[in-house]
């Protein structure tokens, strides 16, 4: 097991080994030095001496807006980590909205590595407004990587009577309005790779807020369609029958809406690693101990009934992963990002 996971291999008794990264937007290569795991913990190998942490409350940051999806998750979770933490604290939800989630990431990346602040980060989110504009305040590859407690499928999204049926309709079409909060959003990055990979001609609709003012410009019939990276809040749209998915990006069959067209079958499946991942995180330098068994905790909660039950009754999917396993997806996700970057030029 990884002592938390960042972009370097943790060595529980030396300085770590780094990985030589890349720019977002200019990676040539992937070079690893000292390629590796860390040895198997054994059971007591990661708890910290004298079992002192934590001695007080816990921070967490959410880097959207109270309500949201990010907020709602945070707020489920930290309910349920205080009883697998060694002592018991609460877990104090911050909301640290602005910039597209780079502020309150911004405020995670620079804090204390004490084990006192943790965040639910937007990896694909923090990468896109990356290609806008680089950011000088975090290194996406520097954090320290907890766990995943949510995979997004992204889709295309229509309304039930619409003309669009397929992406050969939207092919056929002069002009498709998406429907996006701006230039470096999710939003916009699927538009830039819908136009450059089947070469719709995508209209991007910029100004809204977010997925509430996406579904009334579709129904308002404003935009043609949107993508989103996580479609639970459509659920009850498609139970009325007034939204309908025209593609999902996955691999493999989609059981929300059975009978959904995806990516199996089509030379795009990697697409699906463009996912809206919700990930846990401290900041960079999070001893390896503390890290350890921030991951065992957490693990611990997400899989705890309540939560699990809470998952199911409110259409709040979980989709857990431990530190090792979301590096590698961001990995995959910032390698797919260079290998579409002339798809994001304007």
């Amino acid at each position: 097991m990884m002592a938390g996971g960042n972009f370097s291999t943790r060595q529980r008794s030396s300085s770590r080994t780094k990985i030589i990264f890349f720019s977002l937007l200019a990676i040539s290569a992937l070079v690893l030095i000292g390629l590796g795991s860390a040895p198997p913990a054994k059971e007591n190998d990661y708890l910290i001496k004298e079992t002192d942490y934590p001695k007080k409350h816990i921070d967490w940051i959410v880097t959207y807006t109270a309500g949201g999806g990010y907020d709602t998750y945070s707020r489920a979770i930290a309910k349920i980590l205080p009883k697998y933490l060694p002592n018991r604290v609460n877990i104090v939800i911050k909301n640290m909205s602005g910039a597209g989630g780079r502020r309150g990431s911004a405020v995670l990346y620079r804090s204390k590595p004490d084990g006192y602040t943790l965040g639910m980060l937007n990896p694909i989110g923090l990468m896109t407004s990356d290609i806008v504009k680089k950011s000088t305040e975090f290194d996406i590859t520097q954090y320290t990587y907890i766990a995943t407690c949510v995979r997004g499928v992204a889709g295309i999204f229509v309304r039930a009577n619409s003309e669009f049926n397929t992406i050969k309709d939207m092919q056929s079409a002069e002009n498709v309005k998406f429907a996006t909060s701006g230039r470096g959003s999710g939003t916009w990055l699927w538009g830039k790779l819908i136009k450059g990979i089947w070469g719709v001609r995508v209209h991007m609709v910029s100004g809204y807020l977010g997925t509430t003012e996406y579904i009334t410009a579709l129904l308002r019939k404003d935009v043609d369609a949107f993508t989103i990276g996580f479609t639970s809040p459509l659920i009850p749209y498609f139970k009325s029958g007034e939204i309908k998915p025209l593609l999902i990006f996955t691999r493999e069959s989609w059981d929300l809406v059975p009978g959904s067209a995806t990516l199996k079958g089509t030379p795009f499946g990697e697409l699906e690693d463009f996912s809206n991942d919700r990930v846990i995180a401290g900041p960079p330098g999070l001893p390896d101990e503390m890290a350890l068994l921030l991951e065992r905790s957490l693990l611990n909660a997400l899989n705890d009934p309540e939560l699990q039950e809470w998952s199911k009754a409110t259409n709040n999917p979980l989709y857990i992963r431990n530190a090792e396993e979301t590096v590698v997806s961001i990995k995959k996700t910032l390698e797919l990002v260079d290998k579409y970057k002339d798809y994001f030029k304007d």
